[in-house]
């Protein structure tokens, strides 16, 4: 039963957060940061192993919240499961775009 409260509390707690943030309220955006930065910054690190390409992209995580705020809701899961696929989105990104050169990505010229 506790945790049931726990997860009610938390929820409530998200739904909040996302209506200030809607309102597009910087110290909310400064509340994000604060108390989800950590767990975004491990979940993109878990993708790329590398830290200066993770702060990069936790840098473009919150950049993609901030402007999809407005034209996305939060799935019913919740507003962390939300923010935790747009910081995999970013990681997965970030990775395709550094990925090193390879000759063999290059497609061979096709015809005469």
């Amino acid at each position: 039963m506790a945790r049931q409260i726990a997860l009610a509390e938390i929820t409530a707690a998200e739904t909040a957060l996302h209506s200030v943030l809607l309102r597009k309220d910087e110290h909310a955006l400064r509340h994000l940061q604060d108390h989800y930065g950590d767990i975004l910054y491990h979940h993109i690190y878990n993708i790329l192993h590398e830290e200066i390409k993770t702060s990069v992209a936790l840098c473009e995580t919150f950049k993609k919240i901030w402007l999809l705020l407005g034209i996305c809701d939060p799935p019913r899961p919740g507003f962390l499961n939300w923010i935790l696929r747009i910081a995999e989105d970013c990681a997965r990104t970030w990775e395709q775009e550094t990925r090193p050169y390879s000759p063999g990505r290059l497609l061979a010229p096709t015809g005469s």
